[in-house]
């Protein structure tokens, strides 16, 4: 028996919604890695000057800004964990039980990230061998565009309510039953019809 000879399956709605979600936060991903690549050279800039005034030997300024190579590494990051997120709603959009089991798993983690990275943010860096990284923090945020900050706390909002919410629905009752492994239909020969 082929697979061509299963009952079709209907998508439930907290599927579908899942995966709508899905899909909004790879892009929020994509924005937020294209805009930290657009601003990467400004936020470093303010940084390395803000360093160079409280007289930071040139050579070790790369050391807490991070040289270039880690911002471009971050962001190739960010864009192919945002791909594989892609390819799992594409596969949960078909009823991959595989897919919505790694769903589960990546959403957890991003979820867990971005609790941990905000925790981080909010607190003070304090001072490391006389820099004050907390004035350098601040330089670097206080060289982007004011509406950087609002699109920054409504992405990391949006991420973790939307993280949370694909992990719920695809675990409630109508998404249990898409998911679960369709068997072939039963056909009886002729005979046991009684004819």
């Amino acid at each position: 028996m082929t697979s061509a000879n299963l009952m079709p399956r209907r998508r439930p709605g907290t599927v579908t919604t899942a995966v709508v979600i899905q899909v909004i936060l790879v892009a929020l991903t994509v924005i937020s890695a294209i805009l930290s690549m657009i601003y990467a050279d400004t936020i470093a800039d303010a940084m390395r000057a803000e360093l160079e005034r409280q007289n930071v030997p040139p050579g070790e300024i790369d050391q807490y800004t991070g040289g270039s190579g880690a911002n471009l590494g971050s962001m190739a990051f960010s864009l192919v964990i945002a791909l594989a997120y892609l390819v799992t709603a594409v596969f949960n959009w078909r009823g991959s039980r595989a897919s919505r089991v790694v769903t589960w798993v990546l959403s957890g983690l991003f979820l867990l990230c971005n609790v941990v990275l905000t925790s981080f943010s909010l607190a003070s860096l304090g001072e490391v061998e006389g820099v004050d990284l907390d004035a350098m923090v601040q330089a670097g945020n206080d060289a982007l565009p004011g509406w950087y900050g609002a699109w920054s706390m409504i992405s990391l909002i949006v991420s973790l309510l939307g993280y949370l919410a694909v992990v719920i629905l695809l675990a409630l009752p109508a998404s249990n039953e898409f998911f679960r492994k369709q068997e072939p239909p039963v056909i009886l020969p002729p005979e046991a019809m009684g004819r």
